[in-house]
């Protein structure tokens, strides 16, 4: 299945195959199957797994996320393991932090340099890893240590922060796991899975064949609501429903967030 086997099979739902004239064209088409596929990925993503290091702080233990999130097609997180490697695997419950605090900058924050400077340094600690951004750059570092409202980090900044562009830095995101950690939990390990949105090309697809008809609906549905909306929204609801109708029945964990585990 590929973005052409999407596009036709949508014409098929509309009985819009170009005899005479098409309603729709290939473009507004191609956006309404992006819409359809980001809405399918929600639903049912494609699954990832990631080894994350554990650390400890006051007895909670935590994953950091950011390189997972910085994945601009991620979705969601599905399952959190540990400990790794059991014979039956350990899904537990964790509190989700995608950002903890952040400040404004007190001054700019020149590229090549390791300080920023904040309005508020009490705000931070050393260790805390961090996201650096104004309107026209972001990146992500650790704070090495403290001095007043200067953070100074690991490594050497990548690029140029302004007080005039809304500069700001802000802890980044992580995973606290349910369960009661102590040091000797640091540098273990728990298996992070999760989901992304699902790629539809003219020549691939991450999507299972066995639902093109449900997507082309769906692309369909979005289609028609731009020149017959009473349709479009009657195609939508049967699009929603069978979408919801593909997950297996019968109690999941919480922690599964939904998922179809195979």
């Amino acid at each position: 299945m590929d973005l052409k086997d999407v596009r036709l099979e949508a014409r098929v739902v509309m009985n819009d195959l170009g005899i005479p004239q098409q309603r729709v064209t290939d473009d507004p088409l191609d956006a309404a199957i992006d819409r359809v596929v980001a809405r399918y990925s929600e639903q049912l993503p494609l699954r990832q797994q990631t080894r994350l290091t554990i650390w400890v702080a006051n007895n909670q233990a935590f994953v950091d996320v950011r390189a997972i999130l910085a994945d601009t097609s991620f979705v969601k997180f599905l399952a959190l393991e540990y400990p790794i490697g059991e014979r039956d695997p350990g899904y537990i419950m964790w509190d989700e932090h995608r950002s903890i605090t952040n400040d404004l900058l007190g001054a700019n924050a020149a590229s090549g340099q390791t300080v920023a400077r904040v309005v508020d340094g009490t705000l931070f600690a050393a260790g805390d890893a961090v996201k650096i951004a104004d309107d026209s750059s972001s990146e992500y570092n650790t704070i090495a240590s403290i001095t007043g409202n200067d953070l100074t980090m690991d490594s050497t900044l990548s690029h140029t922060y302004t007080t005039g562009a809304n500069g700001y830095v802000e802890t980044t995101p992580k995973l606290r796991l349910d369960v009661l950690a102590t040091a000797f939990d640091n540098d273990k390990y728990a298996m992070l899975y999760w989901g992304k949105k699902h790629t539809l090309t003219e020549s691939t697809s991450t999507i299972d064949p066995r639902h093109l008809h449900i997507l082309g609906k769906g692309a369909a549905a979005y289609a028609l609501i731009t020149i017959d909306e009473d349709v479009g929204y009657i195609k939508l609801d049967e699009f929603n429903n069978e979408l919801e109708g593909l997950f297996d029945s019968g109690p999941k964990s919480p922690t599964m967030k939904f998922f179809s585990w195979e």
